[in-house]
């Protein structure tokens, strides 16, 4: 999953004078209750009350523009599309109407109206950084691998800071993006090996990625390529082979954060609820401030809470399970949506 960036548009709230408003008091006012209901999570009062203030102005582009947004939380896709068409009509040069549109039409499948949406908000903003990402992760789904690589390495020029975000989409090391180098292969064969594999992962080859990581491995064995290698082996079901190559590289460098998330899908996969969630939460913990430690990306953040929620559920801890659910609805794993409405009461 990879986080779908979802920006509400604010709206000062207009002062009635005179005991009587106009027409666009009014939809202002209503607009304002649909903030005020989204950051409650009510997002059936939140689009009402949208749809109210496009009655009273037509042209409301904040409006329809938080509707198609709410739409999305809502998972009301397709209308969350028609709402930005309306949006992207008034306001054709808005790069944040595009890429929001770009997500919405992501969620359908719809991978090439996707990756021309980006391309649009692109063109507006070359330094967009988060829609060479979301262009990278739709590229990514669809096959290509090399335009992915190329979008990444993008966002990384642009902003040092996106390398753990844009490893978590192509499956690249940590260790490969530094400032101004981008995501490339390094000048030793065991990089290029370990390379080799993340790329057969990309095309759900999990056998052929485990052979590549073996010999990356035969050559210099390093956390990265023991993880990797690891979460192929869980892809193909060897899950105790899995906590067998995390432990290796958790051995490694105890602060690599992957290692224990890694290992928690293993657990997780083999029943053992309890260690998953000691290895998901000793995965999150791990700050980027520690030494050696690593930043686990945005998409792979949620997919642990995620996990550490059904983890709980299992162990009929659904208090907590609310919160990692709400945790992982907040970073942009929209699989959550319906598991915070069951447990969260």
């Amino acid at each position: 999953m990879n986080n779908i960036l979802l920006c509400l548009s604010f709206f000062a709230v207009v002062v009635i004078t005179a005991g009587c408003a106009d027409n666009k008091t009014r939809a202002s006012l209503y607009f304002n209750k649909g903030v005020d209901y989204n950051a409650e999570k009510n997002y059936k009062e939140a689009i009402a009350s949208y749809k109210k203030a496009i009655d009273y102005d037509p042209d409301f582009f904040d409006a329809y523009f938080n509707l198609g947004i709410t739409e999305v939380l809502a998972r009301d896709y397709s209308s969350a599309i028609t709402y930005l068409d309306k949006a992207i009509a008034l306001k054709p040069g808005n790069k944040n109407a595009y890429f929001s549109r770009g997500n919405a039409k992501y969620l359908i499948k719809d991978m090439s109206g996707s990756i021309a949406d980006f391309n649009k908000a692109i063109a507006i903003d070359p330094k967009f950084a988060d829609a060479y990402l979301s262009k990278a992760r739709t590229e990514k789904d669809n096959g290509d691998s090399l335009g992915a690589v190329a979008d990444c390495n993008t966002a990384i020029s642009i902003d040092p800071n996106n390398a753990a975000e844009a490893a978590g989409i192509t499956g690249q090391p940590k260790q490969m993006t530094t400032p101004g180098a981008g995501i490339k292969a390094a000048p030793d064969e065991a990089d290029q090996y370990y390379e080799e594999g993340n790329m057969k992962v990309m095309d759900k080859d999990y056998p052929a990625a485990i052979a590549s990581y073996n010999k990356a491995i035969a050559i210099r064995p390093f956390p990265d390529v023991y993880n990797n290698r690891g979460d192929a082996k869980n892809h193909t079901g060897d899950y105790k082979g899995g906590i067998a190559d995390c432990n290796k590289a958790i051995a490694i460098n105890p602060k690599f954060a992957y290692g224990y998330l890694t290992r928690g899908d293993s657990k997780y996969n083999l029943k053992d609820y309890k260690g998953a969630i000691e290895d998901y939460t000793t995965g999150l913990n791990i700050s980027p401030a520690d030494a050696g430690a690593d930043a686990p990306a945005k998409i792979d953040l949620a997919e642990a809470y995620l996990y550490r929620g059904l983890s709980r559920v299992k162990l009929n801890q659904n208090d907590s399970a609310c919160h990692d659910f709400s945790k992982a609805l907040e970073l942009g794993d929209h699989q959550a949506y319906d598991l915070a409405l069951k447990y969260c009461k």
